[in-house]
């Protein structure tokens, strides 16, 4: 496990005891080979229980006709099992992109005047913005104007104009752009720009926002089939067969 998958791990932490927690934990205890492992299990039972078969009416050629039938009734109900299981993760995963994507989203409770408010400050954030770069034409002038925006979220508590800087990263790359830097003076102000991002999230978000952040980026990739276990317990009936002919 890498730095990052724990610094991921430790903010999900901080959602431990919420239902959002409990369900992210009950989701992800899924593993696609559960059907296989299953089948496995109740093949090896069903074989040994007809083997222990006595008495005239259960011949070596009647035992293996009875494993040959039952290993293929086995198969068809665990493949339906793996595809079940693999649709109910899947369901899961995105219930919890829903709810998560709520949580980091309260603005979504505003009445129609709130959000017409907000919008209105948040195009003065953006005029604002693009006010002090307006006259930034080289790298210098450009980390300047980030710099003091950050110093100004930091030393006189801004953090409403802080998270909106922290949502839109991307004017100042735009305006990198917009004035043609390249090369190393690019590279410079990307990772300078990086950097102010970190400062910004210690500064403007608490740590529910991280926690919340982590796990959307953490299940946002996830999904799941029942393919794996589905070939698992085909392969495991065709020796199953071969061997019982």
């Amino acid at each position: 496990m890498n730095g990052q998958e724990m610094n991921v791990n430790e903010h999900i932490e901080y959602l431990k005891g919420t239902d959002t927690y409990k369900e992210y934990k009950r989701i992800t205890s899924y593993s696609s080979m559960n059907a296989a492992e299953n089948f496995f299990s109740a093949v090896d039972q069903e074989i040994e229980k007809i083997q222990k078969l006595e008495g005239p009416l259960y011949s070596e050629d009647g035992k293996k006709a009875a494993i040959r039938e039952k290993v293929q009734e086995l198969s068809k109900e665990y493949n339906a099992k793996a595809e079940q299981e693999a649709q109910e993760y899947n369901q899961g995963i995105e219930q919890l992109k829903r709810n998560v994507a709520k949580k980091m989203a309260p603005d979504m409770d505003f009445s129609e005047h709130e959000a017409n408010n907000r919008l209105l400050r948040n195009e003065e954030f953006k005029a604002e913005i693009k006010n002090e770069l307006m006259l930034a034409s080289n790298a210098r002038n450009i980390l300047q104007a980030l710099d003091s925006m950050v110093d100004q979220v930091e030393y006189t508590g801004r953090k409403t104009f802080g998270k909106y800087l922290l949502k839109n990263m991307y004017l100042f790359m735009e305006h990198i752009d917009k004035v043609g830097l390249e090369g190393n003076e690019r590279a410079l102000l990307a990772a300078t720009i990086a950097k102010n991002k970190s400062r910004l999230e210690k500064l403007v978000m608490s740590d529910a926002d991280l926690a919340y952040r982590a796990l959307s980026e953490e299940i946002k990739n996830k999904w799941a089939t029942g393919s794996g276990s589905s070939r698992l317990i085909e392969m495991r009936t065709q020796r199953i067969i071969n061997k019982y002919k």
